[in-house]
């Protein structure tokens, strides 16, 4: 897809290149300065050391950029100055010791994109979104460790079969097994 073709399809159409930049984006992380940073501070303050992606429209073509390549796009200004656009953020996680990962969530960061009745994605919009869909993935992700990381003695079956964290177990304390 083009960057002329995008413009007409989106709902960034008829908009001037001056109007369409990352403001509400920015404004919705005002303690951040990069995307990059975003994901750094997320991973690393987060327990569950979740993922976090963006889908940039530029001039060329559409794409997803995840964690640590986030850094390649600057601060939010410099991605203003290459008409880099947020349109949507995403965050997700694996679940350490098992083949199970938190469903990874899409957050719509359209400012333009009132359709559907979906409320208009305003800083406050954005940051509401994307925290509730940080604590969304790590609850999944706490209960699919719950249900998959019981030591020996918890003596409880989880849900996909592992042994389940008895958060009375004499053995672990209701820890489980850490990996």
């Amino acid at each position: 897809m083009t960057y002329d073709q995008w413009k007409t399809a989106s709902p960034y159409d008829g908009l001037g290149d001056d109007d369409v930049t990352n403001y509400e984006c920015n404004k919705a992380f005002p303690d951040y300065e990069s995307l990059g940073e975003l994901y750094r501070c997320t991973y690393k303050y987060t327990a569950c050391g979740p993922s976090v992606g963006a889908l940039i429209f530029n001039r060329d073509e559409p794409k997803w950029l995840y964690c640590e390549d986030l850094y390649q796009l600057g601060s939010f200004d410099e991605m203003d100055e290459r008409g880099d656009i947020v349109v949507k953020l995403s965050v997700g996680s694996i679940v350490e010791g098992c083949n199970f990962d938190a469903q990874t969530i899409e957050i719509d960061c359209s400012p333009y994109d009132s359709t559907n009745g979906r409320e208009e994605a305003d800083a406050d919009v954005i940051n509401r979104r994307f925290y509730t869909a940080l604590s969304d993935v790590e609850a999944a992700v706490d209960y699919i460790w719950s249900q998959t990381h019981g030591c020996e003695d918890c003596d409880i079956e989880g849900e996909w079969g592992h042994d389940a964290i008895n958060s009375e177990c004499k053995t672990c304390h209701g820890e489980g097994i850490i990996c």
